[in-house]
């Protein structure tokens, strides 16, 4: 209850010398009124009574819940003697208020379930029992589904608290218990101290008082349809087309509306092909060889009839629009242009431009450079 009054006054952005709103003051002087009942509890030094005897069982079993409000967990220890005794005694509990950034029920009970198994760690590094049996109780069946699940895969925020789960529990250990038999309700709700003496919060619900406790028959359910939190599977189907064409990378220049990304682009594609693994940014080089891989995939799709010509030695002939040109193809296997500038002493992109279609949309990314 104080928790989460004091997370009240902080989302008003009350200071700390700021006088108490009047609309938290009743339920300050409730939970300051009910430190007075503190006195009414009485909790056992020990956990086994006098002359309990030899203990031939032990168990750890964790609860968990979570609401609006808050959510936490309650542990306790169940221990069975040579007569068939069973002694259950409360070994820690832990009570949190929910975030203030508004999140579902069902995360909220997993986070809680993560504190269970958080608990559950601390406990067998400070406890000295051997050969403890570990039992995990949860009012959520989404919670279970999600822990059970071997195929489908979640969000980020889910997957990585399954995994958490998973690294320390197995989901056999993971069982249901109905919300009005769950202990830790008392956690994730709050509850005044005469509330708490009334409730199992001390003792544990009846069942771990039983001589044996049924959970072989616990059934696993199974995930939702449309549950939002397991990411959607993209199935691609392909189909062998009929023709001799391959698919260019030129054609894809289509999705970029700048000369600098489509580059950057091929660079990672061709950093892929050669199985380079990298996330390091494109070098010069890198860019320079895909400008020269973009540039030839246009000019093959333009202009394959002239590269061929020109690549069995041949002079294009004269009715040809590129003729004048004087076109030959150079060390990176591009079409340029000849003509008398080769004797200039300008630079060889001067001298020997590259040519490509006017209208294509590798043309106009250039032209905006």
């Amino acid at each position: 209850m104080g928790k989460k009054i004091l997370q009240e006054m902080c989302r008003q952005g009350v200071g700390w010398d700021d006088p108490l709103p009047e609309l938290l003051k009743p339920r300050w002087e409730s939970w300051r009124h009910d430190f007075a009942n503190l006195e009414k509890i009485e909790i056992d030094r020990c956990y086994l009574p006098v002359n309990f005897g030899v203990v031939m069982e032990t168990e750890l079993h964790h609860f968990s819940d979570a609401s609006t409000s808050g959510y936490g967990q309650c542990s306790y220890l169940r221990v069975k003697n040579l007569r068939g005794e069973i002694q259950c005694s409360l070994v820690i509990g832990k009570a949190r208020v929910s975030p203030t950034k508004l999140t579902t029920i069902p995360r909220l009970e997993l986070t809680a379930a993560v504190v269970s198994v958080t608990v559950s760690n601390m406990l067998r590094e400070e406890l000295s029992y051997t050969d403890v049996k570990e039992h995990f109780w949860t009012d959520s069946k989404v919670v279970l589904s999600y822990i059970n699940n071997d195929s489908r895969r979640f969000h980020t925020f889910v997957a990585n608290r399954v995994q958490k789960i998973r690294n320390s529990t197995t989901p056999q250990q993971w069982h249901y218990v109905p919300t009005d038999k769950n202990p830790a309700d008392g956690a994730s709700r709050g509850r005044t101290v005469n509330e708490l003496l009334r409730s199992n919060w001390f003792t544990g619900p009846m069942f771990l008082w039983e001589s044996e406790i049924s959970t072989s028959e616990d059934e696993v359910p199974d995930l939702a349809v449309g549950d939002p939190e397991i990411r959607k599977a993209q199935a691609l189907q392909t189909s062998a087309l009929q023709t001799s064409e391959p698919i260019s990378i030129a054609d894809r220049q289509y999705k970029f509306s700048e000369w600098s990304r489509a580059v950057k682009a091929v660079a990672r594609l061709v950093r892929r092909a050669r199985k380079i693994k990298s996330n390091a940014p494109s070098t010069v080089s890198e860019q320079k060889s895909a400008e020269c891989v973009i540039i030839r995939d246009v000019q093959n799709q333009a202009y394959e009839k002239e590269i061929k010509q020109l690549k069995t030695g041949n002079q294009l002939t004269k009715n040809n629009k590129l003729y004048h040109l004087d076109m030959f193809i150079d060390t990176d296997n591009i079409l340029k242009v000849g003509r008398r500038l080769h004797h200039s002493s300008l630079t060889d992109s001067l001298k020997h431009p590259i040519v490509i279609p006017k209208e294509h949309h590798v043309t106009k990314l250039l032209y905006c450079k």
